[in-house]
């Protein structure tokens, strides 16, 4: 509407705003060619417009042991420009504290931290019993989500889990 306004002003000044039929008769094919350019300009929005589609990934929804010592690892991966988030929660029993860590790399993180070298996790919950998590992810790419018993010597842990990643991606 504001664009309106200023071609209705620039056509006054440019054609002047004098009251004979000849400038009237101006105005009014400068608002049609106005109005017809501003129909073809949404057309043509709505042309270019991106569709998103909402997808969502399963990563893991089970009942697993983790061996003393031990780590699971589950592998899931984003397409590109998509908009990330992980949600899921995780309890553990087992060995004398029931204690576990869940923790989501991207690939080469995940590499670093099996190399025992300094990774930098996308989201880790610490040595706990249970945890809920909701986090967005940064990128595009491949992540490990990680259950890790690595600090028990002895006793294996049993852990509910229950993690997915829903994503939205440009169409």
């Amino acid at each position: 509407m504001r664009r309106w306004f200023i071609w209705l002003g620039l056509a006054l000044i440019l054609f002047g705003c004098g009251g004979d039929e000849e400038d009237d008769s101006r105005l009014n094919l400068l608002e049609e060619e106005l109005a017809e350019a501003q129909s073809e300009l949404e057309k043509a929005k709505e042309e270019a417009a991106i569709v998103e589609r909402e997808e969502t990934i399963q990563i893991v929804d089970a009942l697993i042991d983790v061996r003393a010592n031990q780590f699971e690892e589950f592998v899931f991966e984003l397409p590109i420009f998509a908009w990330a988030t992980l949600e899921g929660d995780f309890s553990s029993v087992g060995g004398a504290d029931g204690l576990i860590e869940v923790m989501v790399f991207t690939e080469l993180d995940f590499f670093k931290w099996k190399a025992f070298e300094n990774p930098v996790s996308e989201w880790a919950s610490g040595r706990v019993k249970r945890g809920t998590v909701e986090h967005d992810l940064r990128g595009s790419g491949i992540y490990y989500l990680v259950v890790s018993n690595q600090k028990a010597f002895i006793f294996k842990r049993t852990v509910k889990i229950d993690f997915k990643v829903t994503y939205i991606e440009p169409g």
